[in-house]
């Protein structure tokens, strides 16, 4: 799924998001949430809450807190299958103390230490399914995770790109064995915008 957020990527128009595309537009999320910076992007431009040309502390954290918790709250709105990964007590409804694990394990280094799976969260992180949950196996999961939530339509209400032909996110972000991020071409189709009198675009 997409929206306007990640529209900006599809960089010859051909309506798809292609691995090169794809890439690029992850590495803008990531540096849109590392440290405060100048507007260099689309994605900085849309939380450039102040319009001042500059990503501030308060924007930085905004940005990571709407996109990694308040999006994957939603998420049940866009694919109800790929939101059990982040439903952990199977209640079909994502509470912030289900989000707050995933979280840390992208944004907190030390909760990347290997343990063993005896958690819910520990358990989808095994992928291996040994019992076991090594340093590569949490980084491979926090990359998918930060994929998910980067590619989640930014605004529910408005019309949006949808992937097509695909079996949900997952289906075309993985992670290699040598801890890439690996993507395969995703096919979008536009909605029609209905979000009244501001219209945001980039050529």
């Amino acid at each position: 799924m997409a929206s306007e957020f990640q529209e900006w990527a599809d960089g010859n128009r051909n309506g798809m998001l292609e691995p090169p595309e794809l890439r690029e537009f992850l590495e803008a999320v990531r540096a849109l949430i590392q440290e405060p910076h100048p507007v260099r992007t689309p994605v900085d431009e849309f939380f450039n809450l102040d319009g001042d040309g500059e990503i501030s502390p308060k924007e930085m954290i905004a940005a990571r807190n709407f996109i990694f918790r308040e999006q994957l709250r939603r998420i049940y709105q866009y694919d109800p299958d790929l939101a059990r990964l982040f439903n952990l007590n199977n209640d079909e409804w994502i509470s912030l103390g289900e989000i707050e694990p995933f979280m840390d394990l992208l944004f907190i280094p030390e909760t990347r230490e290997p343990r063993e799976a005896m958690g819910p969260l520990e358990r989808r992180a095994d992928r291996n399914r040994d019992g076991f949950v090594d340093e590569g196996e949490f980084e491979d999961f926090a990359r998918q995770i930060f994929a998910i939530a980067a590619l989640l339509p930014l605004a529910p209400e408005e019309g949006r790109q949808r992937a097509v032909g695909k079996r949900g996110i997952f289906a075309y972000v993985e992670v290699s064995e040598n801890g890439r991020l690996r993507t395969r071409s995703t096919t979008i189709s536009t909605g029609t915008r209905t979000t009244g009198s501001t219209t945001r675009r980039w050529s």
